[in-house]
């Protein structure tokens, strides 16, 4: 075992991050202390290499003992992406359990005094689980008896089972801080001794002898110590201090260095950094219990994306909402991705087995015309002419809208088909096409796919013995041409699911499992994949006596949430169009001005279907603005209807309940609400 006794924060001001760092109440690695961790280092030290290493944690709030909070609502997990992107493939967190732990004698956390009850309570409530976990607590004000560090890390190498991670600011940054104290790093700041000073204009004096910058910060010459005088002038952007050591080697500090002190841009470790990260995780023993992960732990967990980058955003839209099947001949089974487009299926819930699974994200999520406008048919006509070549192989596949491997003119005319209502559907395609993350993180699929024609891109499949080629499309059976594909999870093409085996350690691993989504026909991005529910017109929107005619722009338009109010020219530029409409005298036609209906359109206040996931019956409720006939359906995954129910309802709150479900099978389900004009969907989960 290593000899390091590793106490290590983050502080929140760069005020205690300088020599005299003693005020965080970390104290400065001695000198020999820190040659002992260099030398307990192998000559042939465990590098990065092939698939990242999956690390579970199990993330704890404390909160008051009346549940009050000062951070509501903060869940890790919509974090994992961004923190695991720091660590750059080398580590890769995911959040195995979650719980809640009402008690104010631990929401205002003393390190020194308090940190060994918590943990003795969490070991002795959630074993065996959590000693397989890294325990990250999220805390109200935190304390280490000298002042008061937005977060705390105690490393696996002198605490073990005691070992954990305590914060109290919402930074991505400080997390992973403290997650590199956690695998045994120091600050790039901490200084071998405290009876030096930096001086520029000198070699650095050690207790009186040169040294090198090998005896500096954390003991390693790309991650150099933060010199006192670079803090005090360097920026984010520019810190242009440095020093020669006495070998000749010149150093200065780097703002970008998780482990440093420059807060706010700071994104990444350095190579030998990860070195010690991955050294001390194979071959100190206090780590191993990370690696031998519980079965409620080892769900087969994935993520789903958006391949567009809208505006500002640095990282792609998650999907959300959207059932995602596990599927091996008749056995189903399903989860739905959270808000950071996440899903898990876990064996408590799920027979994974040994066998060959397939997973399978909802092709029909949100209906074909979710972001496919008259701006799409624009650009498609661009590239087809050569004027404006589509510059993404995702923009490439989003255009075949008609599946057929290419990007013609009778793409052009399928999508016009849709705009205009004359078909409801893409013949042969799906509304969302799905590129597994599996063949995307393949170097040889890769430069394939990037080439300028991901329709050739093809791919010996990883679990198929190298046997299975997969395509774009699976082509005809040249013996049979009409013979349909074979099925899942024997198909030939890429698109739209993964078959792995669940044993094989490349199924362990996150990216096996996540796909990166593209909205058939919707070319500039403006498809919705952040939920289904459409928003309603507020009830200022109308006048309950009477319905003047400023006020029809509310009850004649096309649906704003699946196709925006835009129009645009030849040219892909957007125009402004208005809607006239002309007043006429109701005298002579049935009815009078008094009897007309002024509420069409706001039907429903409120309306849900619970619950969600069902059983064998489903309850919608829904509130109900006038007297009208409401009609309630269910449709099944390939759009069938399977149950309705419906009659002349009052005005008020209804519940109507569908029984009889559980005849049908596991999958997702979509189901709407009609009342003379309104329409009111939703998506519904079989288990």
């Amino acid at each position: 075992m290593l000899g390091a006794q590793l106490v290590l924060c983050l502080a929140l001001t760069s005020s205690c991050l300088s020599a005299q760092s003693m005020e965080c109440g970390t104290p400065d690695i001695p000198l020999a202390q820190m040659e002992q961790i260099l030398v307990n280092l192998p000559n042939n030290p465990i590098v990065a290499g092939g698939s990242p290493i999956r690390v579970p944690i199990y993330f704890f709030q404390i909160r008051e003992s009346d549940g009050s909070t000062t951070h509501p609502g903060f869940d890790l997990n919509q974090q994992m992406g961004v923190i695991n992107q720091f660590f750059d493939g080398i580590l890769e967190f995911y959040v195995c359990g979650s719980d809640f732990i009402d008690s104010s004698d631990y929401y205002s956390l003393d390190l020194a005094t308090e940190a060994l009850g918590l943990n003795t309570y969490v070991n002795a409530n959630y074993e065996p689980t959590v000693s397989h976990c890294v325990k990250v607590f999220l805390v109200g004000p935190l304390n280490n008896g000298i002042s008061s560090p937005s977060g705390y890390a105690h490393d696996r190498i002198q605490f073990n089972e005691n070992a954990a991670i305590y914060f109290n600011v919402l930074s991505n940054e400080v997390i992973a801080h403290e997650l590199g104290h956690y695998f045994g790093l120091p600050h790039t700041f901490a200084n071998p001794s405290m009876q030096y000073v930096h001086d520029l204009a000198n070699p650095i004096l050690i207790n009186g002898t040169l040294s090198t910058c090998h005896h500096t910060g954390d003991g390693f010459c790309d991650t150099p110590a933060d010199l006192d005088v670079c803090i005090e002038n360097a920026s984010c952007t520019a810190a242009t201090c440095t020093v020669t050591d006495p070998l000749g080697v010149a150093y200065g500090p780097d703002p970008t260095f998780l482990m440093s002190n420059y807060q706010g841009c700071t994104n990444r470790f350095s190579s030998e950094q990860t070195v010690r990260m991955l050294t001390l995780y194979h071959l100190e023993g206090n780590y191993a219990p990370l690696k031998d992960i519980p079965d409620e732990c080892a769900g087969k967990t994935g993520k789903i994306l958006n391949h567009c980058l809208v505006g500002s955003n640095q990282f792609p839209d998650p999907f959300s909402d959207v059932g995602v099947i596990l599927k091996e001949n008749n056995q189903n089974c399903l989860d739905i991705t959270d808000g950071a487009g996440n899903y898990d299926i876990k064996p408590a819930n799920c027979n994974i087995g040994n066998a060959k699974r397939s997973i399978l994200p909802d092709l029909d999520w949100g209906g074909p015309l979710n972001g496919v406008t008259s701006y799409d048919l624009v650009l498609l006509s661009k590239h087809i002419l050569g004027i404006e070549i589509l510059d993404s192989p995702f923009k490439l596949i989003a255009a075949d809208v008609n599946y057929s491997g290419s990007v013609t003119s009778f793409d052009i005319v399928t999508t016009r088909k849709i705009i205009l209502g004359i078909t409801l559907n893409f013949p042969e395609n799906r509304s969302w096409r799905y590129v597994p993350n599996l063949y995307l993180g393949n170097q040889s699929f890769h430069n394939q796919f990037y080439s300028g024609n991901p329709f050739s891109a093809k791919m010996l499949d990883p679990f198929g013995g190298n046997t299975v080629e997969r395509e774009y499309k699976c082509p005809p059976d040249p013996l049979n041409p009409t013979n349909p594909p074979p099925p899942i999870p024997n198909n030939c093409t890429w698109m739209d699911h993964v078959s792995v085996i669940p044993t094989d350690p490349l199924a362990q691993l996150q990216n096996t499992w996540s796909f990166t989504g593209v909205k058939v026909g919707d070319l500039n991005c403006t498809a919705i994949s952040n939920g289904l529910q459409e928003p309603q017109p507020s009830e200022e929107d109308f006048d309950s006596e009477t319905a003047p005619i400023t006020a029809l722009e509310n009850l004649l338009q096309i649906n704003a949430s699946t196709i925006p109010l835009k129009f645009y020219n030849a040219s892909g530029e957007e125009i402004s169009v208005s809607l006239k409409l002309n007043a006429v005298s109701l005298s002579g036609m049935k009815g009078s001005a008094q009897n007309e209906r002024t509420d069409v359109g706001t039907q429903f206040k409120k309306a849900s279907a619970t619950p969600n996931p069902f059983g064998g019956t489903v309850d919608f409720t829904f509130d109900l603005a006038a007297d009208a006939p409401v009609d309630i359906r269910v449709f099944n995954m390939d759009g069938k209807l399977i149950a309705e129910k419906g009659g002349y309802l009052s005005q008020g709150q209804h519940e109507i309940q569908i029984s009889g479900m559980d005849q049908y099978s596991p999958g997702v389900y979509s189901y709407s609400i009609t009342s003379e004009g309104t329409v009111f969907r939703g998506k519904l989960v079989k288990k």
